[in-house]
């Protein structure tokens, strides 16, 4: 993600450059001195209010991620919600995800393992 931040400031900062470099004709001092400024401390401002928005929402997606986390270990989908619209789907999705030991199911041992994670004859 701070990789395309950086881009898109980059860009942001190639625009400014181009309008601010462009032939004077047509236009007084005030208009080629503004013009660019105008626009770039607009961006950055639009720029500044979604961190902003992106920071606040931060904590919410947090909580909502340990929640789900949390629903699909338990296996209790009795009822659709935001994380499990349909029941019978998601639990046909836990089992794929328990036997390829995927996703939150990443560090649990193989079937049949021991304590050791080694597979017990």
């Amino acid at each position: 993600m701070l990789y395309s931040q950086l881009g898109f400031i980059g860009c942001l900062w190639v625009l400014f450059h181009s309008a601010g470099s462009r032939s004077m004709t047509g236009r007084n001092v005030w208009q080629a001195l503004l013009g660019p400024k105008a626009f770039f401390t607009g961006a950055t401002l639009l720029y500044a209010f979604g961190l902003v928005a992106l920071w606040a929402y931060h904590p919410l997606a947090v909580r909502n991620n340990a929640n789900a986390v949390q629903e699909v270990l338990a296996g209790d989908f009795r009822q659709a919600d935001w994380v499990c619209l349909d029941p019978k789907l998601c639990n046909a999705g836990r089992a794929t995800l328990i036997q390829y030991r995927l996703n939150v199911f990443v560090d649990l041992p193989p079937a049949g393992a021991g304590a050791g994670g080694k597979p017990q004859p």
